[in-house]
């Protein structure tokens, strides 16, 4: 197993965070620490030495630091000028959320307009293993990467009933607007769905048959006590969709604003169903704060995150291509919480304005690069993208997962 040095004369626990990260998104070489420059095998100094291949140090690391200054990199460099493990780092852990005065937006999500990933544009590429594949290349040394996986597919249950069993209520309310607008061609498809002629368009039967076949998780929200509800746990209709879906295949859904208690009842609730142990999940609205949002996930048992995507932005958010563990900066400690990086969300295309034929060019290009640095691509999409109603008349996602 072909090795590279990291000379360095401090060692910390984020220092040892980034080694961890660089071997388990790498397969070859692997990063070994040490103090002493070797005779006879590659090496990089982390010693700010100009005479020797150095990478910048801004001490970043070796400090309790949150604040790192996030610019705008040139990407035609052939090897970094800038502190690449620093960047790496404050990347993977989102360091500038853990600053008090970080804007939110109206649902509590840490801001996008304000994030300097974005901003500096450092989430057009995948930035780990972009600047470690140009180390290595600079120092000659032959790069490996894990083997690739195919596209994962993530799919968030929000609304697991369009008009079918959604309660009285919400059923006549609903007939009640399309009347109103003279919407006759959605009352007879509602009827068509009432009197079981027509599946509900939201339904696993829309779905799953063209999921079937691909790597793809389902994510849940057990959120709502009322009848009406689309996620109610009282709902038995609800129940027996969640069942056609193999445990395996099943993620909890965290409810928008909840709490260690709520969220503890949801997991029992989804668990029950289940008869299983739930160890996946995913924060809905994509809201979380940092670090007791996680902290709280290993306190139930959850050791899988989803939430590591952009709600506004395609890209990589991180950097990464690979599952990486999250950090906990408070603690100053790495964690066993599993995060799983998404690069491209359904809702992306509405906000940036992409046709279904963009939206498909921009997930297989990017699928492919992934691929490409032994990564694990992955989406995330809403059972309604495959109901072609209403804002997705024109996505014909279900024609693309069947061919």
């Amino acid at each position: 197993m072909n090795k590279l040095f990291l000379v360095c004369n401090h060692y910390s626990p984020r220092l040892e965070y980034i080694i961890h990260l660089w071997n388990t998104q790498i397969l070859s070489p692997k990063l070994v620490y040490t103090t002493q420059i070797p005779n006879q095998a590659p090496f990089i100094t982390y010693n700010n030495d100009n005479h020797h291949p150095n990478l910048p140090n801004t001490q970043f690391l070796f400090s309790n630091d949150y604040h790192f200054d996030l610019k705008p990199l040139q990407t035609k460099l052939s090897f970094p000028n800038f502190d690449f493990f620093s960047y790496t780092f404050a990347l993977a852990t989102e360091s500038y959320h853990y600053n008090p005065d970080f804007p939110k937006d109206i649902y509590g999500r840490y801001s996008e307009e304000n994030n300097p990933v974005i901003a500096s544009q450092l989430h057009e590429i995948p930035f780990f293993p972009f600047w470690a594949s140009k180390i290595c290349e600079q120092l000659k040394i032959p790069i490996r990467y894990y083997p690739a996986e195919p596209l994962w597919i993530t799919l968030d249950i929000d609304n697991p009933f369009h008009f079918q069993y959604r309660g009285l209520f919400c059923q006549i309310k609903s007939l009640i607007n399309d009347i109103i607008k003279l919407n006759f061609n959605e009352i007879y498809f509602k009827f068509k769905i009432l009197i079981g002629i027509q599946h509900d368009p939201f339904s696993t039967e829309n779905w799953l048959p063209y999921l079937s076949k691909q790597n793809f998780l389902t994510f849940f929200l057990m959120n709502n006590s009322s009848l009406n509800s689309n996620t109610s746990p009282l709902n038995t209709y609800y129940h027996r969709e969640i069942i056609k879906i193999p445990f395996q295949h099943v993620g909890l859904h965290i409810a928008l604003n909840s709490t260690l208690k709520t969220t503890q009842k949801e997991k029992k609730l989804l668990e029950t169903i289940l008869k299983t142990t739930l160890y996946k999940s995913r924060q809905h609205f994509l809201k979380y704060d940092l670090p007791i949002t996680f902290q709280e996930l290993l306190q139930l048992g959850i050791y899988q995150d989803y939430t590591t995507c952009f709600y506004s932005q395609k890209g990589y958010k991180h950097g990464l291509v690979r599952p990486f563990p999250w950090y906990d900066l408070k603690a100053e400690k790495m964690t066993n919480l599993l995060r799983f990086p998404i690069f491209f969300m359904d809702r992306h295309a509405l906000k940036q304005g992409l046709d279904f034929q963009q939206t498909i060019q921009y997930i297989n290009e990017q699928t492919l690069l992934i691929q490409s640095y032994g990564g694990v691509p992955m989406i995330l999409l809403h059972n309604e993208t495959f109901s072609e109603k209403r804002e997705w008349k024109n996505f014909h996602f279900k024609q693309y997962f069947k061919t």
